[in-house]
């Protein structure tokens, strides 16, 4: 019985860890994500950061984790095809005094 009970100690003070936020992730206070109405556009826009505002324009998904990750767009591989099609536009709100850097995500 002890020693079940420290395996499940062990386990949820592992999980606890994996999925808690560190203290420097970016963090809005709220954000909007919705498909962009112009699929056709060549490239994304931006981040785009003033004041309290952040936007992402025409972004792909491959584009947005390039953004957010620093992830090189050549080496997203696999996946479903709209990966690299459907658009969208991200804005959001963050903290004042938020600087870009700190709003990517790693």
């Amino acid at each position: 019985m002890p020693r079940t009970l420290a395996q499940v100690s062990l386990l949820a003070a592992l999980t606890t860890g994996a999925f808690a936020q560190t203290a420097d992730a970016p963090k809005f206070l709220v954000a909007d994500i919705h498909t962009s109405p112009h699929n056709s556009l060549p490239a994304m826009r931006g981040p785009f950061f003033g004041d309290d505002r952040y936007e992402i324009r025409f972004a792909t998904m491959v584009d947005l984790v390039h953004t957010a990750y620093g992830v090189d767009p050549e080496r997203v591989e696999g996946g479903p095809s709209w990966l690299e099609y459907n658009r969208y536009d991200v804005m959001a709100i963050a903290p004042k005094n938020s600087t870009a850097v700190a709003l990517r995500c790693c």
